[in-house]
């Protein structure tokens, strides 16, 4: 156990980014003792006029399939006596497969309370989920319904079905995508023909969304077998966008755990999966108890929280496509200064510099802004020393008629006189033209007049003589 979990800690510590967990039905069964997706079925069909083995054969083992022609009679059932109490608590169905996708996700439901489950009475279960909950993850991917992986992670931000991933801000950090929905919105189940139809309908922005995080992350498959057609899909949509050789660095990135409770010696090797025509290489792990693979996930280090970071990123995003309106809703200051203490927002990444983070506001500052502040109408006085560093420098290039004498005073640049051939200029450097001479005599003042405009910026951008 010890050479499993410490050859998997090197893996994941080699690789830039933390992991994203891939997490499916087994892991339900192994600490709910949920029952798997046929099993589901099979015990939804009492009450029903068929048998199970009428409405598997007649779909020829197709589980989306058998699901509607069950919901089709299930849709007749829920409208008999013997649901009357259960649709007085429900929600009007919203089609002929809701009545079943509703019975299911109350029944899921009743039966996920992760504190109430009798097999963590097991040590090493108990000890599984406690070290599961440590884990450093960036994210959680799964196709189940229920909700233990909202119990066990429970600061991350849950995104339930397609539809809020496509109308959401994800951060792509400490989250859960419930792909095929959950139990908290029965109607987002993927759970007949036409659910998974639909679901492959509109798998453009989810398989982007996942190449992404499969491109930038080790992912981890648990609860899944080799042969599940959910992961066989999954991987299917991804290899579709990378060319052949791209998909050989999917080798380390992939990573299949599989329970084998007859695993004497738990191991970690390449191996490959072979679908459509397609060969995916991956690690896979055979483990008969998950301890190992979580304590090397546990292990991993970060200097924040992933839900702290995702909160900060969500401000950030928020802040960037939402600019304040008011220029006293965003401030810059050091976290120790008291202009910070009325910050709601507070965030910063390695060395800080007051002058270097304002002169990046003064680089956005416009004429108009230059204007105010000379006038004295502005919301609060420019530093003159970052407007010449950063303000002008770059107005000068495409801006006419530009304050500039006020911030040459300001920031003390200017002497008695101004040197008839400024340092620094060749014979070959362009000067003043007769029509517009540069002063000789003593600066002029700020108040009246063109408040120090000069017209040809040209010279005034190439002029930086050391007298000043």
């Amino acid at each position: 156990m010890a050479e499993l979990g410490a050859a998997l800690a090197r893996r994941l510590q080699d690789l830039t980014a933390a992991p994203f967990l891939f997490v499916g039905s087994g892991m339900s069964r192994r600490y709910l003792a949920l029952p798997g997706w046929e099993e589901l079925l099979e015990q939804f069909c009492t009450g029903l006029p068929r048998p199970y083995a009428y409405y598997r054969a007649t779909a020829g083992s197709d589980l989306p399939a058998v699901a509607s022609l069950m919901a089709r009679d299930f849709h007749e059932l829920w409208w008999s006596d013997a649901y009357t109490d259960r649709r007085a608590g429900a929600d009007a169905p919203e089609g002929p497969q809701s009545a079943l996708k509703m019975a299911i996700s109350h029944d899921l439901a009743s039966r996920s309370d992760l504190a109430a489950s009798r097999l963590l009475a097991d040590a090493g279960l108990a000890e599984e989920v406690q070290l599961l909950g440590q884990a450093t993850v960036d994210g959680v991917i799964t196709t189940n319904y229920d909700t233990l992986l909202s119990q066990i992670f429970a600061d991350f931000r849950p995104y339930v079905g397609q539809d809020q991933l496509l109308f959401s801000d994800a951060q792509g950090i400490a989250e859960t995508y419930y792909i095929h929905g959950n139990t908290d919105h029965p109607e987002s189940l993927v759970l007949t023909a036409e659910d998974y139809q639909r679901f492959e309908d509109r798998n453009a922005y989810l398989a982007a969304k996942l190449l992404t995080i499969f491109v930038e992350h080790p992912v981890i498959f648990l609860g899944y077998s080799l042969s599940d057609r959910n992961v066989h899909s999954i991987l299917a949509a991804i290899t579709a966008c990378l060319t052949s050789s791209n998909i050989g660095h999917l080798a380390n990135r992939l990573i299949v755990v599989e329970w084998d409770p007859a695993a004497t010696n738990q191991r970690m090797g390449p191996s490959t999966l072979v679908f459509d025509q397609a060969m995916v290489p991956i690690t896979l792990i055979r483990a008969g108890d998950f301890r190992p693979v979580f304590e090397a996930l546990a292990s991993l280090k970060r200097p924040f929280p992933a839900a702290l970071l995702r909160r900060l990123s969500d401000h950030v995003y928020q802040l960037v496509r939402n600019p304040p309106s008011e220029p006293s809703a965003l401030a810059v200051a050091d976290i120790d200064s008291a202009d910070a203490a009325g910050l709601r927002v507070v965030f910063g990444v390695g060395r800080f510099d007051p002058s270097d983070v304002a002169s990046l506001g003064y680089r956005s500052l416009t004429r108009t802004d230059l204007v105010h502040d000379v006038l004295g109408t502005g919301p609060k006085p420019l530093d003159a020393s970052l407007v010449l560093a950063s303000t002008l420098p770059q107005m000068l290039r495409t801006t006419r008629y530009v304050p500039v004498w006020t911030y040459l005073q300001g920031a003390g640049r200017l002497g008695a006189t101004v040197p008839s051939t400024p340092a620094g200029w060749t014979t070959a450097s362009p000067r003043p033209p007769a029509a517009a001479p540069m002063p000789s005599g003593p600066a002029p003042t700020t108040s009246g007049g063109s408040h120090g405009c000069h017209p040809r910026r040209e010279h005034l951008a190439n002029w930086k003589p050391t007298a000043w």
